[in-house]
């Protein structure tokens, strides 16, 4: 048997990937877009289980991932879209701790977190200049100790018009209206943490399924990566395995084990 990280192509999911990190699968942060955007565990994050799903295990602290430094993901004139899947543990001491920023076109990095103070409440984005910084007002609540997968995307169209994001959790729209400033960070690519490794605002849960777009995906496309539940809940984005000429009792004993490893549910 051979394990494979080839992306299906022939997925809705793979247009306009630009960087994807399953870290459910591979903890070491690979990116397995065809861009090999390997990220670098910063104080040794682990992978770990809460609720049959695999994720990268954060605590709220000293660990992060840090990805390719030089790469814009962000751009105040064009479209992009970035989606993780979530389980947040704390919010305290943190006011809205950061899920993952993406380098910018800009001054500073670009984010998308969660929150439970009301001035950021839900699910909160943006930069503190040069973009719309926005909230859902999503109950806390409902965001804590639970799987969420959480999707944004923008349009391209304007960076300080709200109106020009769209956001999703578990598939549903959420509306967005304004939210309080963010302190400014450096401009860089991270998973768990503030750009460059900040003090504050860190995540304190799992993250897994990390995916950035260089396009706005649609609601039905933010529908359908949420109810994909094949191959371990990433759907037919991910090609699992190949196993060419493999004989009968090999297979049969080995395959179970895989699927298994790789299940999860929300």
């Amino acid at each position: 048997m051979i394990l494979t990280d080839a992306i299906n192509r022939d997925s809705i999911h793979a247009n306009g990937l630009v960087g994807w990190w399953p870290l459910g699968l591979y903890p070491d942060a690979r990116d397995s877009s065809e861009f090999g955007r390997r990220g670098t565990l910063q104080s040794s994050p682990q992978q770990s289980v809460a609720s049959h799903r695999r994720g990268v295990l954060f605590d709220g602290s000293t660990q992060r991932i840090s990805i390719s430094r030089g790469t814009v993901f962000a751009s105040t004139s064009a479209p992009f879209c970035v989606s993780a899947w979530v389980h947040i543990y704390d919010f305290s001491p943190n006011i809205y701790p950061i899920i993952c920023t993406l380098k910018t076109s800009s001054s500073h990095a670009w984010q998308l977190s969660l929150s439970n103070s009301m001035s950021y409440l839900g699910v909160v984005v943006g930069s503190a200049t040069s973009w719309s910084r926005i909230k859902s007002n999503t109950p806390a609540a409902s965001l804590t100790g639970v799987w969420r997968l959480v999707e944004v995307s923008y349009n391209g169209q304007g960076a300080t018009t709200d109106s020009n994001f769209s956001g999703y959790v578990d598939g549903a729209p959420i509306t967005f209206a304004a939210a309080g400033g963010f302190s400014g960070i450096s401009n860089t690519t991270d998973i768990g943490a503030p750009s460059g490794g900040g003090a504050s605002n860190k995540f304190d849960g799992l993250i897994d399924d990390v995916r950035v777009y260089n396009r706005a995906r649609s609601p039905a496309e933010a529908m359908n990566a949420y109810t994909q539940r094949a191959a371990g809940g990433y759907g037919d984005l991910f090609q699992q395995f190949d196993v060419p000429m493999a004989p009968l009792a090999s297979a049969t004993t080995i395959l179970p084990q895989i699927t298994q490893a790789y299940m999860r549910s929300p």
